[in-house]
């Protein structure tokens, strides 16, 4: 019995260090560097963005003559609730 009392006791104890050691990780502040900041910006640029490049028509109209004058085809794009897809 009182090895378990002392097993028990030294659980608690690496069980507080351990916790106190965590937060106090937690809460140091993070700093990024000039040169961090940089690399991560340039890899989530996207660059060109192809898609500016199409003419885009938002008249419905318009769009069907201008297609079918230069004999193409028309895609339409419709979506319903928000852009982002939070509905």
């Amino acid at each position: 019995m009182e090895i378990t009392v002392k097993i028990l006791l030294h659980t608690i104890v690496v069980t507080s260090i351990l916790t106190s050691a965590a937060l106090a990780q937690k809460n140091e502040e993070k700093t990024l560097s000039e040169s961090d900041f940089k690399r991560l910006h340039s890899s989530l640029n996207p660059g060109q963005q192809t898609w500016k490049t199409i003419p885009w028509r938002i008249d419905l109209i318009q769009a069907q003559n201008e297609a079918a004058k230069q004999k193409k085809l028309l895609a339409i794009w419709t979506m319903d609730g928000h852009p982002l897809g939070c509905t």
